[in-house]
């Protein structure tokens, strides 16, 4: 039984684990924003969260503040993330080549 369950259990566990780490890494990255004066995308999350929330039964509007909260993080971190790999394949990786090539010689 474990062997036919792994690849499917293996396969959400993939998929779970990227979406917890987008919402994470976009989580840190905007409240580390908001610590270095850059408030505005902390805020904007947290009022359209709050918008959300205020559209559910009053009983539903904590879940619905944090879940919305949640993805709108996970967006982030996938919007950047988006912008920021192909910096690192254009510009990072060939400066650190060079770099390390230049040790070597």
């Amino acid at each position: 039984g474990v062997v036919r369950v792994m690849p499917g259990f293996l396969k959400a566990l993939t998929v779970i684990g990227t979406a917890a780490m987008l919402w994470v890494g976009g989580a840190i990255i905007l409240h580390g924003l908001a610590e270095l004066g850059v408030e505005a995308p902390v805020h904007l999350v947290e009022s359209w969260s709050q918008a959300v929330a205020q559209l559910v039964p009053e009983g539903l509007r904590a879940a619905a503040e944090w879940t919305t909260g949640a993805a709108l993080s996970g967006l982030f971190g996938l919007a950047l993330g988006l912008v920021l790999v192909p910096v690192a394949q254009k510009l990072l990786v060939p400066l650190w080549r060079r770099a390390k090539g230049a040790g070597e010689t």
